[in-house]
């Protein structure tokens, strides 16, 4: 006589079972030679670690596969057991993978990045005053820019920057007018 293996009574811990499993093989799948660790830094607690897509374009990928680019998860290691596991993905931590993203798909642990004291002094290199537009367009100033952005090149273009500051000095020049009418108002 065959036995039944046992379920679950509750239907929502059936599923996290599913999900926790399918991830597990994932990981198993795309692990690196020493092991279930981050490809990048070598961090091995299995909270913190996700799948990466190597070249980047995860993005993509989902908006292709589910319609949905921010349908990730379950949902993407599920996809990815149903597929038999095509290459192209990597364990990473969330920090490098978001560090990957924030940086031009460079983890900060592999870039030379600038520190606290340095990143200060790129920001003085932007203050060029109100009204001097035309310094937003030097050398020195877009690479400032790039180095803020730690892209090695400006994501924004400087004319949309410029639009930006302009309209904030506009804000600005409205809400003094305003206070400055209110005073007059209240002292007649």
């Amino acid at each position: 006589m065959k036995t039944k293996q046992k379920g679950f009574v509750n239907n929502a811990v059936s599923m996290q079972f599913r999900n926790l499993r399918d991830r597990i093989v994932a990981f198993e799948h795309y692990r690196g030679a020493d092991g279930v660790k981050c490809a990048c830094c070598g961090e091995d607690e299995f909270s913190f670690l996700t799948l990466d897509h190597v070249d980047g374009g995860g993005n993509t990928e989902r908006a292709k596969l589910f319609g949905d680019r921010f349908q990730c998860g379950h949902h993407m290691y599920r996809k990815l057991r149903l597929t038999g596991y095509p290459p192209g993905y990597q364990l990473l931590c969330m920090n490098c993978q978001v560090g990957r993203r924030d940086n031009g798909g460079v983890c900060p642990h592999q870039a030379n990045h600038l520190s606290g004291t340095e990143l200060l002094a790129e920001f003085d290199r932007l203050r060029v005053g109100w009204g001097n537009v035309g310094m937003t367009e030097t050398e020195e100033y877009k690479a400032a820019y790039a180095n803020i952005m730690r892209k090695g090149k400006a994501t924004r273009s400087v004319g949309v920057t410029v639009a930006v500051e302009q309209e904030r000095q506009r804000r600005l020049d409205r809400v003094s007018f305003q206070n400055e009418r209110q005073i007059r108002s209240s002292a007649n």
